[in-house]
């Protein structure tokens, strides 16, 4: 006996051991093979020389963002949740296969001392749908010395159909059925909790990726601003050594470049960290996140600029009214609160319930067709739970039209708000534009005055980085437009 119940312990434990060793599994695994620790990295110190994306589309890019996020896919498995609470309420409507079998061996009443025996078979497939009525069919067996109020069948058994039918309380209007019902606005709340999760994912990954775009700009301007000043220098150096400028000139121009060699170190670390960022959004559908190579990923290029009009601005918001799910969510909770006052008006009724249940018997000894027939009534001395509820439901009615007007008006500044986003960059980027092509006009005129010996080596570097500058503020002008562009579609509910 001691070695069974040590073995039953030993037993238990080791079960109780294994969820532990499952919650832990990945942390484990990626403790126990330090190889493992590059699929959870940025990639930045990865020496790829064949990388797995070598261009990365933003369209593609937002798809797979939609599919393998973790932050996305656990907001659908909590949709996934509310589905199987409504499914388990409905569970209430299954049919079942209820069975009574027994043997009765008791002292007879009439003859005392005396066993009578009896044998007792009941069975039947029961059913009730959301009407509320009880359908059922089955058999039933009743042999030998047979107790009240049972009554013995033939020998071949009786076979009966039953039902059992609400004609007042409880009649389409009853409890489950508005329980199943209510439980799919679970699942529409768990479709905006869902959709607001996908807006704020995609907005972060798309300005995630429009900032790596920018980011890459603003590095290769800043290359081609310290190529242009090494150019320089050695336009410098040859006039230094040919006596037509002082040599203070070569030391102001490798001054010049040290700067921007420092901006170029400045801009290549952004960049890093603007890819960096982008790979918190690149999953793979197995879970494990993607890395990505700097050196050898190539990113679409900014967007055209399409300024927005009435007519589109009058279209989004019509289009959000058919994709925001805030809305169907009123709507829903609308028709829950309608059919809650129904409820609550029908549980006001008596209660009468209409039963019957043909038979027929078979075999010797049998009577033949055989059956009930009959009706159940309750009336109620007061009806306060029901007139609570009724109330509560009018109440909630009231509630829901202030919430949609509310609402409507929410989303319609949302998508105002997007509209003026992009109206307000767009303004942005042609005052910035403009500045690019002056401060290039002016830094071109600027050498071309270098050139003929009427201006200064100061003045001309002045220039280049006045020029840098406002090509650096367009490159982010031109990111923000592109995410603008992709918030103002999701605004209206096209994710």
């Amino acid at each position: 006996m001691k070695r069974v119940a040590l073995l039953l312990i030993l037993t238990l434990a080791a079960v109780q051991a294994k969820p532990d060793a499952k919650q832990a599994s990945i942390t484990t695994a990626v403790l126990k093979n330090d190889a493992m620790v590059a699929d959870f990295s940025s990639g930045l110190y990865a020496s790829t020389a064949d990388p797995v994306i070598k261009h990365l589309g933003f369209s593609d890019y937002i798809e797979e963002v939609k599919k393998n996020h973790p932050e996305i896919a656990a907001a659908e498995i909590e949709r996934q949740y509310a589905t199987a609470q409504r499914l388990e309420s409905e569970g209430v409507f299954d049919p079942s296969i209820n069975s009574d079998l027994g043997f009765n061996r008791y002292n007879s009443s009439s003859e005392i001392g005396e066993a009578q025996n009896a044998f007792i078979a009941n069975s039947s497939l029961d059913y009730q749908n959301s009407y509320g009525a009880k359908l059922g069919v089955g058999a039933k067996f009743a042999e030998g010395d047979i107790k009240t109020p049972l009554s013995p069948t033939g020998t071949g058994g009786e076979y009966f159909a039953k039902i059992q039918l609400p004609l007042l309380r409880d009649a389409v209007y009853n409890a489950p059925n508005v329980k199943t019902k209510s439980l799919k606005l679970t699942e529409s709340i768990a479709d905006y909790n869902l959709f607001r999760r996908k807006i704020s994912v995609l907005e972060a990954a798309a300005k995630a990726y429009w900032s790596a775009v920018a980011a890459k700009r603003v590095f290769d301007i800043e290359k081609d601003l310290l190529v242009l000043a090494k150019e320089q220098l050695k336009f410098v150096e040859a006039n230094v050594s040919a006596g037509s400028m002082p040599q203070i000139a070569a030391v102001e121009t490798k001054t010049e470049i040290a700067k921007r060699e420092a901006k170029v170190a400045k801009a290549d670390r952004d960049l890093q960290k603007a890819f960096i960022n982008l790979t918190k959004y690149t999953w793979d559908p197995s879970g494990k996140p993607v890395a990505l190579n700097i050196e050898n990923l190539e990113l679409d290029t900014f967007p055209k600029l399409q300024p927005l009009n009435g007519s589109e601005l009058s279209a989004a918001k019509l289009v959000s009214i058919k994709k925001r799910p805030e809305l169907s969510i009123v709507d829903l909770s609308r028709d829950i609160a309608h059919l809650e006052k129904k409820y609550a008006k029908n549980q006001m009724l008596p209660k009468l319930d209409l039963y019957l249940s043909p038979g027929l018997e078979l075999g010797d000894d049998s009577a033949g067709a055989v059956g009930e027939l009959g009706v159940n009534l309750s009336l109620p001395v007061r009806t306060r739970r029901a007139r609570g509820l009724h109330d509560q439901a009018e109440l909630k009615l009231k509630k829901l039209n202030l919430e949609e007007r509310k609402l409507l008006q929410s989303i319609f500044l949302e998508i105002d708000d997007a509209a003026s986003q992009i109206d307000t960059v767009i303004d942005r980027y042609y005052a910035a534009a403009a500045e690019v092509e002056y401060s290039q006009n002016l830094q071109d005129g600027e050498q071309l005055r270098f050139d003929l010996g009427d201006s200064t080596l100061f003045v001309v570097i002045r220039r280049q980085r006045a020029t840098a500058e406002a090509k650096v503020e367009l490159a982010g002008i031109l990111a923000d437009y592109s995410l603008a562009r992709y918030s103002f579609a999701l605004v209206q509910g096209l994710i």
